[in-house]
């Protein structure tokens, strides 16, 4: 018995007659919860479906012969591999990368960047139904997948588009709860597709990235499936009546869960895009300023960076003698650090900060300026205070270090050399200053200050 997704976007039902197409989607990326939706368009007239078939064709037709926009040209270089050399094995809770011909590719730079680990080339072997697998918990079975098509999209403001398309049909892909879960089901699954929606932002091309900080949608595409049920002696068999609750619950459940398992192909879309749009894009060097992203367009607008000197201190609040620390346990403690730097006659940076610290005894090391190395090479003097206010119920508190007056100098054309030669970090030693208080002989002031050649 053949059960099809209702044009409801909402339920799932059986014995729906019509071509319809529906999906059920997962959501997730950047730290906020996973939602879930479904998504269907409407019925496609006798004429649609012949453009929509039309278009499937030439979607895996040699691109060499593609007019239509919107593909990366990934084919048309000799040297690289076809995208569905990429394989993803899902066996129960286990999930295999197979990247074949992709896998030196993908072990080096731009790739390297994104992924950031070695990838395995591990064989995608799955034969067959998993024995447990009738005993398990909602889940999918044993599913290979290949990546078929890495696009440029519209959707969501602007994306990537990775389609997945099954390998081939091992019987039953997904096994879950029926209605009130009494009862397990199981989903013989067709015609579908699963796709994966990346939104890149600037951040994920100028500095190291986690799968927590990418924006990733899921969506399982299931036009067409079968239900079943496992009698009493053993096998499957048709389900009478499947509760469309049931499914449509598994088939969420299920996209959810290949979310999880294909992040991995997330970051491998940010690596394509890097090789084939930006290939002389150095992240140390270069900036990505902007994105454009359209169904078939991609452009990227960068620029390169400019070394600067960055300035940063720490202030620290001591106690002395026998004191433990200088403030009580419940002080409302603030600290106001300022630092100056200054050329002979004028000032060159002066940025005070104010940070809560409570009870503690340090700021914690708080950038105050970026500096130019032309404004660098005029600093001749740094003068850092270490201020603070307490809230106290009964009279608020402050206080104030005398100047922490150091003398130094930068050699310009040192810095530029280091910059020039991206060899980028702290400069010199940290500058390091003590000073009891002149009117509190409980309480001791510090400060560091330390300068990074950095490019921004």
């Amino acid at each position: 018995m053949k059960t099809r997704a209702k044009n409801s976007g909402a339920r799932l039902a059986t014995k729906v007659v019509g071509s319809k197409v529906g999906s059920v989607a997962a959501t997730g990326g950047g730290g906020s919860p996973t939602g879930l939706q479904f998504m269907s368009s409407a019925v496609l007239t006798q004429e649609e479906t012949k453009i929509a078939k039309a278009l499937a064709h030439a979607y895996v037709a040699s691109p060499l012969q593609l007019p239509l926009a919107g593909l990366l040209e990934a084919f048309t270089s000799a040297t690289e591999p076809a995208l569905d050399r990429i394989r993803v094995g899902f066996d129960g809770s286990q999930t295999v990368y197979e990247w074949g011909a992709w896998r030196q590719r993908v072990n080096q730079n731009p790739y390297q960047y994104y992924l950031r680990q070695q990838q395995p080339d591990t064989p995608v072997i799955v034969h067959g139904i998993d024995p447990a697998f009738a005993s398990q918990a909602t889940r999918w079975g044993r599913v290979v997948l290949s990546l078929t098509a890495l696009e440029y999209s519209s959707r969501f403001g602007g994306c990537f588009h990775l389609r997945l398309t099954p390998e081939e049909d091992y019987g039953i892909e997904l096994v879950g709860d029926a209605s009130g879960g009494v009862s397990r089901i199981y989903v013989d699954l067709k015609k579908w597709l699963v796709h994966v929606w990346v939104q890149p932002t600037k951040q994920l091309f100028n500095q190291p990235v986690t799968v927590g900080s990418l924006r990733v949608y899921t969506e399982l595409e299931v036009t067409e499936y079968e239900v079943y049920e496992q009698p009493p002696g053993g096998g499957f068999a048709p389900h009478p009546s499947p509760a469309p609750d049931a499914v449509a619950s598994l088939l969420s459940t299920a996209a959810t869960d290949a979310h999880a398992r294909l992040l991995l192909l997330a970051r491998f879309a940010l690596g394509y895009a890097h090789e084939h749009e930006i290939s002389s894009f150095d992240s140390v060097s270069d900036s990505v300023e902007e994105i454009f992203l359209s169904d078939g367009i991609c452009a990227f607008q960068t620029r390169t960076k400019t070394p600067h000197v960055q300035v940063r201190m720490k202030a620290s609040y001591l106690g002395t003698g026998s004191l433990e620390g200088p403030f009580d346990d419940d002080a409302e403690l603030t600290a106001e650090p300022w630092l100056i730097l200054r050329d002979p006659q004028n000032v060159i940076s002066s940025v005070s900060k104010t940070k809560y610290i409570g009870s503690g005894s340090s700021t914690g090391f708080l950038t105050f300026d970026y500096l130019s190395l032309d404004e660098a090479a005029r600093v001749k003097e740094v003068t850092a205070f270490a201020s603070w206010t307490e809230d106290d119920p009964v009279s608020d508190d402050s206080g104030s270090s005398n100047g922490f007056v150091f003398i130094m100098s930068f050699d310009r054309a040192q810095l530029e050399a280091d910059a020039n030669a991206n060899n980028l970090g702290q400069i010199g030693s940290i500058l390091y200053g003590l000073m009891e208080d002149s009117f509190e002989d409980w309480l001791s002031y510090a400060v560091e200050i330390e300068f990074i050649l950095v490019k921004l």
